[in-house]
């Protein structure tokens, strides 16, 4: 049992909640707290507040559909006095300062150790950044959480930071069971601390460089940047991967920091790119001609060890801030949970993700072994990116079954009919129908709150469509 989770902090959380609810109430009934959605909405009503409230602490499906289907019932209920409920609601119980740890427990039924610095200024009525900070080998959360506060060092109260121990799912070698852990992560970590979600940083070193890059990779619309030290993209199965899956990065910023005389090998087949430092010039340069904005710091001199980041530079990291509701989105990953970029979501797989760590192929003819690699990961890795353009939307596929469309009035005007075509080919055209328990299900789903989403279509990838 951690302090938090102690007879005592459980009762002084709960009478710390109930008292902020009261405020709250109070507040709304004297006028004094506003929609956070558009200028001009009125704030939600104190029975839409308690709903909303409720139907984000119940853990019940059935349940949150009762609740949804009476906050749709409510007498004069719009879906702005909605969103500006659901961005306004205190969900999160107070927090002891200091270390905390939590063990998470993934879908595949395995638990990982989470440990966790709360600030000392810590209000559960307000959101922090989150700092995720990733061990090397043989490490462990609860050394290296002590290492990313020295990186912070007098602003190590500002930021929640989450350090795990042995995450799965952070190598695109990882097996499918793992690959939806770090999502898993994402959310518990929201649900327990009151998280500003669009100030999620994650860094690591060595082993959790590696991981950490790859997180940049495969969730940049959750990220608001990413530090990777003493680590690369440590494919696995040769830097042919980089020129496929770097271009996932044009939104994110990241700052790859290592030492000019790191050669350890990390992963894949060793040539004149093996290597932490060969690997990221390789990287660097492919970023370059492909117009990826990825920053690259050598540190002259230095080795595995003692890589660490100028102060004004990480912090500068720091200050970044998540973009939303980018309209040209591409994205390749490897598994289904991965399959997750803004208004795009995979749901079902076509056929099965490659099997093993490694792909091994045979060159033909006069092509040499990276031609042959290259033609085979790009039959193999899934896909999914478009466009929205006016009232236009088109998507590109590959290896997707199964695929959900999210909107909301930021992507589309919900007043006028949208078009959406899949492989060239119009799918839909009629106007969306935005609602109330959509908005509702999307929030609860990926426990987020600063971007919001009131319309989603599910399309197979025959071309049927329907509202969900």
């Amino acid at each position: 049992m951690t302090r938090a989770d102690s007879p005592r902090d459980f009762v002084l959380a709960t009478l710390g909640a109930s008292l902020r609810f009261c405020v709250v109430m109070l507040m709304l009934g004297l006028g004094m707290v506003r929609s956070v959605s558009a200028a001009g909405v009125s704030a939600p009503s104190g029975e839409v507040q308690l709903l909303v409230a409720r139907y984000f602490q119940s853990a019940s499906a059935d349940a949150r559909s009762a609740l949804a289907e009476r906050i749709e019932h409510v007498e004069g209920v719009t879906l702005e006095a909605v969103a500006a409920a659901v961005r306004s609601a205190q969900l999160w119980d107070a927090r002891a300062p200091g270390f905390d740890t939590f063990d998470l427990m993934t879908e595949r039924g395995t638990t990982t150790k989470v440990h966790i610095h709360v600030p000392e200024t810590y209000d559960p009525a307000r959101g922090y950044p989150l700092l995720l900070a990733f061990h090397g080998q043989d490490g462990d959360g609860a050394g290296y959480l002590r290492f990313a506060l020295r990186l912070l060092g007098d602003r190590m109260n500002e930021f929640i930071v989450a350090a795990p121990t042995r995450l799965g799912g952070c190598f695109i070698g990882s097996p499918p069971v793992e690959s939806s852990d770090p999502v898993a992560l994402f959310r518990a970590l929201k649900a327990r601390y009151h998280i500003d979600t669009d100030r999620i940083y994650a860094s690591g070193y060595s082993k959790g460089g590696h991981q950490s890059f790859l997180l940049g990779l495969l969730y940049p619309d959750i990220l608001a940047s990413a530090v990777p030290l003493a680590g690369t993209f440590a494919t696995q199965v040769g830097l042919e991967l980089v020129d496929l899956m770097l271009p996932n990065l044009q939104r994110l910023p990241m700052l790859v920091v290592y030492g000019e005389l790191d050669r350890g090998q990390p992963g894949g087949r060793i040539d004149d790119r093996s290597g932490i430092s060969g690997a990221n010039r390789y990287i660097k340069a492919r970023a370059k001609a492909l117009d990826v904005p990825i920053g690259m710091m050598e540190l002259k001199g230095v080795g595995h060890g003692g890589v660490t980041p100028p102060a004004e530079r990480f912090h500068e990291m720091l200050s970044k801030v998540r973009t939303h509701h980018v309209k040209r989105i591409e994205h390749r990953f490897r598994y289904q949970p991965q399959g997750r970029i803004d208004w795009l979501r995979q749901t079902r797989f076509q056929g099965a993700p490659w099997k093993g760590e490694h792909i091994r192929v045979k060159p033909k003819g006069e092509g040499t072994y990276s031609d042959a690699l290259v033609r085979k990961l790009k039959s193999t890795l899934p896909a999914i990116g478009g466009s929205i353009e006016g009232q236009e939307i088109r998507i590109r596929t590959r290896r997707c079954s199964e695929i959900e469309l999210l909107l909301n009035d930021e992507l589309v005007d919900m007043d006028l009919d949208i078009a959406v075509y899949l492989k060239g080919r119009i799918v839909f055209r009629g106007r969306p129908t935005p609602r109330i328990t959509t908005l509702l299900d999307v929030a609860y789903e990926d426990w987020e709150f600063q971007g919001l989403y009131w319309v989603r279509y599910g399309i197979t990838r025959e071309g049927e469509i329907e509202e969900r």
